[in-house]
């Protein structure tokens, strides 16, 4: 578990990440990001390892969110959206 949680901090955004981010998702917030990422560190983590964003496409993720949301108890859209932006803006 520890190894997780230490691994999962190697791919929450920064600073530095934004304009790459905002290439991919025009308009994304760091604070959005993040709160994205959290929401993808909890909810995720629960179930499996935690997946590094750029190791799917945006198509690739587009395919797997709505597999993944309900075994998440990913209902709000809002959160889904957080979740979906976070792994786009760092897609591969």
């Amino acid at each position: 578990m520890i190894v997780a949680a230490c691994s999962a901090k190697t791919f929450a955004p920064a600073g530095e990440h934004l304009p790459a981010m905002q290439q991919k998702v025009p308009g994304i917030t760091l604070e959005n990001a993040r709160e994205g990422y959290k929401l993808y560190s909890e909810k995720c983590a629960s179930c499996h390892q935690l997946y590094h964003p750029d190791k799917y496409t945006i198509a690739q993720w587009n395919n797997i969110l709505p597999k993944m949301f309900p075994k998440a108890r990913v209902i709000s859209k809002e959160q889904q959206d957080l979740i979906s932006d976070y792994l786009h803006a760092l897609s591969k």
